[in-house]
């Protein structure tokens, strides 16, 4: 994501982790299409998205097995 900050994109709040290094994962609740997965490091997040969509964003040490927040959305 370092290289990757379209203008049609935001940041959402920050997401903090019981655990380290958790994997991230952001579902567009529309299309129901995978945005991206990710394995962060550390145990906070915060994730970029396109602004006008709803997202479930989900985490879990292995693989994105919970749900930490439905109908997400990203600000400029």
């Amino acid at each position: 994501f370092d290289n990757y900050d379209p203008l049609s994109w935001g940041t959402m709040k920050e997401y903090q982790f019981d655990y380290p290094n958790p994997v991230i994962q952001l579902i567009d609740n529309k299309t129901n299409e995978i945005l991206y997965t990710v394995r962060i490091e550390g145990n906070s997040f915060a994730p970029h998205a396109p602004v006008d969509k709803e997202f479930t964003i989900k985490a879990g040490k292995d693989s994105p097995d919970n749900v930490i927040q439905a109908n997400a959305r990203a600000k400029k």
